[in-house]
C-alpha cells in the first residue's frame, strides 16, 4: 500500500514460521514523521482488526520524546515548563550509573501504563510516538531500526528541553545535574510536532538508503 502522499509504501512479508510481518520502502525522504505514522494507521486499518479493548503494549516501556510533550502537556493546566509539568504528572525518569537520563511514562502498580482504564487508553489522541508507531505484527529489522532512529534523538531533545527549563526557574527536574554539552540539539530542536519532522532530517544516512531499497529483507 502506497501512503496517500505517494512518499511511502508499506507491505506485507512473505509468511515466515508461522509470523507474517511488515516492510516498509521510502519512496522520498520528504516524508514527515506524521506522514509515516498516518501511513501506518492507514495499513493497519486494512490489515490488522481493530485493536480497542487489547492492552497486551500496554505494559511496554514508553520512552517520550520532546514532540510527545506538546500533546501531553494540553491534558494540565497551563504551566511555564510544560517538560517538567509531563515529567512530574504522567513520566518516569531513570539514570544509569553513567549518568544516561531515560524517561518514559510511568506505570501502575498493575505494571500498566497511567493512562490505561479497563483496557482503553484515555489519552489515545495524545498517545506518544512509540504507541502510535506500534501495531501487532512483526517489524522488519530497518521498520524496527526506523523507531529507534527517530525516539532516541528525540529524548535527547527533551532532556535537553528539561535542562532549559532548569535554567529558566523550573528548579532542577532529572533529579541530577546533567551536563547540556552532552545533549547537543538534533533534529527535533525547533520543532513543535511530528509533521515538522522529515525522515531526510532525522534518520542516519545509512538508514535512510537501506530504507529507500525496495526490499530491506
Amino acid at each position: 500500500m502506497i501512503s496517500k502522499d505517494g512518499k511511502l509504501e508499506i507491505f506485507l512479508l512473505d509468511e515466515k514460521d508461522g509470523l507474517v510481518g511488515y516492510d516498509l520502502c521510502l519512496l522520498d525522504p520528504s516524508l514527515s514523521v506524521a506522514g509515516y505514522l498516518e501511513a501506518l494507521a492507514d495499513f493497519f486499518a486494512v490489515y490488522l482488526a481493530d485493536c480497542r479493548g487489547c492492552d497486551g503494549c500496554c505494559y511496554e516501556r514508553v520512552p517520550l520524546t520532546s514532540l510527545d510533550i506538546g500533546p501531553l502537556a494540553a491534558l494540565l493546566p497551563p504551566n511555564p515548563y510544560p517538560a517538567g509539568a509531563v515529567l512530574a504528572a504522567f513520566a518516569q525518569l531513570s539514570l544509569d550509573k553513567d549518568g544516561a537520563a531515560d524517561i518514559y511514562l510511568r506505570h501502575g502498580e498493575d505494571g500498566a501504563c497511567l493512562f490505561l482504564k479497563e483496557k482503553i487508553c484515555t489519552v489515545y489522541q495524545a498517545r506518544p510516538f512509540v504507541c502510535r508507531s506500534h501495531f501487532c505484527l512483526a517489524k522488519s529489522p530497518r521498520a524496527e531500526a526506523l523507531r529507534g532512529a527517530i525516539v532516541n534523538p528525540g529524548m535527547d531533545q527533551l532532556i535537553l528541553t528539561l535542562l532549559k527549563e532548569e535554567e529558566a526557574g523550573a528548579g532542577l527536574l532529572l533529579g541530577k545535574k546533567l551536563d547540556p554539552a552532552d545533549y547537543p540539539a538534533n533534529a527535533f530542536a525547533g520543532k513543535s510536532s511530528y509533521r515538522e519532522l522529515s525522515f531526510a532530517e532525522v534518520l542516519p544516512d545509512d538508514l535512510l538508503r537501506e530504507l529507500c531499497l525496495k526490499s530491506g529483507v
